[in-house]
């Protein structure tokens, strides 16, 4: 993207540029024109990292500037939707919170989800959380350039992890996952861009739940259960789709990332095709 910029006055003037040490960004990009009475080795000298999310380069910091210097530059954007899971107790959240300043949040029982009486209802429930969760997404995503959901926005994981351990019928999964690819085809929800995946040892998830007084967790010891069928999925989803998978939680946080937005995310025969591939799952 070009931009100009004009300042009014002789206050200092911060513009972005590319960090062209990223393999991601291409050399030709970059500062394009200026006029300044600032020497090049002084714009080099004040050149500091950013990662904002929208603008991937350096801040240049120009100093005090004639009101009619122009400057042309370009920045390199990048739109990208990150999920981050695992189990309960995992530090998915306290990634998040320390990778961004604002994140889709999990979801928050209120006591009034549907009792699973009627598996329609049910799914249509659930597919509309779920469709809440992405389109806060994509408003980060507008905003920031990065938008990182604490938690799948697809969610269709959970009832397909409980009907393989047999904790619930098959049936919630599959009316679930017509509801999604309803939703899919309206462009509604969409398949994240990239996926981090942490699975720590039931020893370390009961640790970090002991020490996280703040979250109740009263159905920790089930979804304890349903750590190998979440690796399952998100295994499935790596040999379908290289690369989205990251088996981490990237200690530099978005800045150890550099996925970008896919072509597919709306894609209801890639839906379809990931479905085939899992495992089968119990009861009906």
């Amino acid at each position: 993207m070009t931009g100009v910029v004009q300042p009014r006055d002789s206050s200092v003037v911060e513009v972005v540029i590319p960090d062209f040490s990223d393999p991601q960004i291409d050399r030709n990009q970059g500062l394009v024109g200026t006029r300044s009475n600032t020497h090049p080795a002084r714009l080099e000298r004040d050149c500091l990292p950013l990662r904002n999310g929208r603008s991937h380069g350096v801040k240049l910091r120009l100093g005090r500037v004639d009101s009619s210097i122009s400057l042309t530059i370009r920045t390199y954007h990048r739109r990208v939707i990150v999920a981050v899971e695992g189990p309960s107790a995992a530090g998915k959240t306290t990634w998040c919170r320390a990778a961004v300043a604002e994140f889709v949040a999990e979801y928050a029982p209120t006591g009034r989800e549907p009792d699973g009486a009627d598996a329609e209802i049910q799914a249509r429930y659930w597919t509309g959380v779920n469709i809440d969760r992405w389109s806060l997404a994509i408003t980060l995503e507008d905003r920031d350039g990065v938008a990182v959901c604490d938690s799948d926005p697809i969610k269709l994981h959970y009832s397909w992890c409980l009907a393989r351990i047999g904790e619930a019928p098959v049936s919630r999964y599959l009316h679930e996952l017509a509801s999604v690819r309803e939703a899919m085809s309206r462009r509604h929800i969409g398949f994240a861009d990239a996926v981090c995946v942490t699975l720590p040892n039931d020893e370390v998830l009961r640790r970090q739940r002991v020490g996280d007084p703040t979250r109740s967790r009263r159905s920790f010891d089930l979804h304890l259960r349903l750590r190998e069928p979440l690796e399952e999925w998100y295994r499935t989803m790596d040999g379908l789709l290289p690369g989205v998978v990251t088996w981490e939680l990237p200690s530099a946080g978005i800045d150890g990332l550099v996925p970008t937005m896919r072509s597919d995310r709306y894609d209801v025969d890639l839906l379809d095709a990931f479905a085939s591939e899992l495992p089968l799952v119990g009861r009906s």
